[in-house]
């Protein structure tokens, strides 16, 4: 995962849940890590997914978790590349060290 900033960084993900696993059925995915580096308002964030992952390529609900509170983002999906890319939608400055949720519906 590439959090895109000033200081752009990858960052290791500390918990992935998802609500299935079994093969075939669609599953939501929250990405749970810990900032390196601030966040400033209006940040982006580029999920990449392994090959096992499939998307059908429909509209995705992407949101970010801060503190507790949800932000709608702007989601798009590149098949081709296995990257889903957040924008558009975090309206706070989040500080490095703050746990994120990057919740994929």
């Amino acid at each position: 995962m590439t959090v895109t900033t000033s200081v752009p960084a990858e960052v290791p993900v500390g918990i992935i849940t998802q609500t299935s696993d079994e093969a075939g059925k669609a599953a939501d995915y929250t990405l749970t890590y810990t900032t390196l580096n601030p966040v400033p308002s209006g940040g982006s964030f580029v999920v990449s997914y392994p090959d096992n992952v499939e998307f059908s390529g429909r509209s995705r609900i992407c949101q970010v978790s801060v503190n507790g509170s949800i932000y709608a983002m702007t989601c798009s999906v590149s098949l081709g590349a296995r990257k889903i890319t957040m924008t558009n939608g975090l309206t706070i400055d989040v500080p490095a060290d703050a746990q994120v949720q990057l919740i994929l519906s």
